[in-house]
């Protein structure tokens, strides 16, 4: 054992705990295996490998060190805040990235050998290489990759950044695509997965950044007067709970639900709703979240008054303001809704992963429920539909375009997904792994996507199985409903919050006015042949103060969210790149022209949230007088 092996034992025994798992694990013997060897010029270790019968170096034969620099001095990271490496070799390469490329901000190794980790361990001086706090290493056990996929996608996550993909690069070191082919295509399936979740929470974004405050601000009172769904937090321990979700399949044995009111608790979500309706089967609770208008048509004329709604105050508000009965508030989820949960009791959170099915599911286990019995969870086009009959979407037909694919069914066949759907798939799969903690799960679509970790089984069976005993469902939701009217106190609290926001959100609108004047009176001195430096100068000190001013005003929480989209517009649509053309006078133009669309955002949005907050402050003063 080497000074520097038992040096970086003790450092990522004490700062990376799981690396030395890896490294203590006892694994299978590799099918590479490998030995560090001085190299011929300078007797530096380089690293060579026995794979497929043959001799092959990861490392120049000559100087590894001069090789390492070369490569690092190769690669184009030119606006790269975000790296990530597959192949550590024995990682002479890290230091001279760092001098190389000081602008980057995150560095994922990933090394698919913990063999070669080890002999890194020999040479490397592991210490002085995170010391940066920009380097992390993923490795793999080699007993089971599989095993390993969802820590590795851990681990690359923190290169995935809302509006910042363009910011991202990967690179391979040396031979390590040809030789870890396996492995390497797991990884680029990973990284095409994260990618792919970035532009749907991007796209999210734009959609919903409007209609988010909004909703939230007009759900205020009804956020504020309900009770939490906390109060139902372990109210059915040991009790079936049924999930009801609108997938095709649920056309095969909805019906049969009617046989399970008093003897499980059924949880239908907001588009699965008018379908139950339809046959005569009242769910003991329905869930809603999404905020878009298309939300409303699945309530939409309905009379729902006798089932408890648990709602997400992001949800759309027409569905809150025509639902006459009980209803339960979901805290959390969203910077607003956290902003305004700081003045009121604790209402209680729920995981879900952009399915409002997702959030049902971490309710029936926050309840207690056990069994959890998922109906209607297609997650695929069974039969060429999108939705169960009943639904808004009924005879809605889906083909094989479009990205779509097939994966396996719960039949052992294969049946048609897309890229959103497997993903609501992976997230269950993750959920019941870790937070089912032991208590079944039982997918009883009868159809559909197979969800790793569930018990497949036709609901007439479950029903018979599990379903025979009568217990007081009702009662105990409206019991656990502990109706409050706020206190004085809190809603004062409350107002004063809102008055504050109000005067900070005036500040923001006055300033950023002010930014789209400068900004534009900077873009026309750009503009002209011979551009005065002392003005622009001038212009450019003016413009860093508004800024600084805009970070310091408190409102900002309350602004970020609103103004998303333009964000996005800013680092990421047209004005945001560098032709390879683009002169100085160029240069300065688009900065001057991507300062005021900022701005203009700037105070659009301030305009909208005040707008919102002066529409529910009114709301909750109307309420207590």
């Amino acid at each position: 054992m080497t000074d520097l092996w038992a040096k970086n034992m003790a450092f990522i025994g004490e700062k990376r705990p799981h690396l030395l798992e890896i490294l203590n694990r006892e694994e299978k013997r590799e099918q590479i295996h490998c030995k560090v060897v001085p190299s011929r010029l300078s007797g530096i270790p380089g690293l060579k490998l026995n794979w497929n019968g043959k001799e092959v170096s990861l490392h120049s034969l000559y100087d590894p060190v001069v090789e390492a620099r070369r490569w690092v001095r190769g690669l184009n990271l030119k606006g790269t805040r975000y790296l990530g490496i597959f192949g550590l070799g024995l990682g002479y390469y890290l230091l001279h990235l760092l001098q190389e490329w000081p602008d980057l901000e995150k560095i994922v190794v990933i090394e698919p050998s913990p063999e070669i980790f080890r002999c890194a361990c020999n040479v490397l001086d592991l210490e002085q290489v995170m010391a940066s706090g920009k380097i992390d290493f993923a490795v793999f056990a080699a007993s089971d990759y599989e095993q390993e996929e969802k820590k590795l996608e851990r681990y690359l996550e923190p290169l995935f950044h809302i509006g910042q993909l363009d910011a991202l690069e990967f690179v391979e070191f040396g031979p390590y695509p040809r030789i870890f082919s396996e492995e390497y295509e797991m990884v680029r399936q990973i990284c095409v997965t994260l990618g792919r979740k970035v532009r749907i929470n991007e796209n999210t974004i734009l959609f919903f950044s409007r209609m988010w405050p909004q909703n939230i601000f007009a759900n205020l009172l009804d956020m504020v007067t309900s009770p939490g769904i906390i109060n139902l937090f372990g109210k059915f321990e040991g009790r079936p709970g049924i999930i009801v979700s609108a997938g095709p399949s649920l056309n095969k044995n909805k019906h049969l639900l009617k046989q399970a009111r008093g003897k499980a608790v059924v949880i239908c979500v907001g588009t699965a709703l008018r379908a139950l309706l339809k046959e005569d089967i009242i769910p003991d609770l329905v869930i809603t979240l999404d905020g878009a208008e298309a939300n409303y048509r699945h309530f939409e004329g309905l009379k729902t008054g006798e089932i408890p709604l648990v709602f997400v105050p992001t949800a759309h508000y027409k569905i809150l303001e025509e639902h006459k009965g009980l209803k339960f508030v979901v805290g959390g989820g969203n910077p607003l809704i956290d902003w305004t949960c700081q003045f009121i009791e604790t209402k209680g959170l729920l995981n879900f992963g952009g399915s409002v099915a997702h959030a049902a599911f971490d309710l029936a286990l926050r309840m207690g429920c056990n069994p959890v019995i998922l109906v209607g969870q297609d997650l695929a086009y069974t039969g060429g539909e999108s939705h169960a009959r009943g639904t808004v979407y009924e005879g809605k037909k889906v083909g094989e375009d479009g990205g779509k694919f097939y994966v396996e069914d719960v039949f052992g066949g294969q049946v048609l997904t897309d890229h959103v759907l497997n993903e609501f798939r992976d997230w269950f799969e993750k959920a019941i792994a870790l937070w089912a903690r032991g208590r079944l799960v039982i997918d009883a679509t009868e159809g559909g996507a197979r969800i790793a970790g569930t018990e497949i089984m036709a609901l007439k069976e479950v029903l018979e199985k599990y379903c025979q005993d009568s217990f007081p469902v009702t009662e105990t939701i409206y019991s656990a409903a502990t109706m409050r009217i706020p206190g004085e106190g809190t809603v004062n609290r409350i107002l004063a919050a809102m008055e504050d926001a109000l005067k900070d959100l005036g500040k923001l609108e006055k300033l950023a006015r002010k930014g789209v004047k400068l900004a534009r009176e900077l873009g026309t001195e750009y503009d002209r042949k011979n551009p005065e430096f002392r003005k622009t100068r001038k212009l450019l000190r003016r413009l860093e103060r508004i800024d600084a001013e805009l970070l310091a005003t408190e409102a900002n929480t309350l602004l970020n969210v609103i103004s998303q989209p333009v964000l996005l517009a800013v680092t990421k649509g047209p004005l945001a790149h560098q032709d390879e053309r683009e002169t100085e006078r160029d240069f300065a133009q688009r900065v001057a022209a991507r300062s005021a669309l900022l701005y203009e955002g700037i105070n659009e949005a301030a305009k909208q949230m005040q707008n919102f907050i002066t529409e529910a402050y009114e709301k909750l003063k109307r309420f207590m007088t």
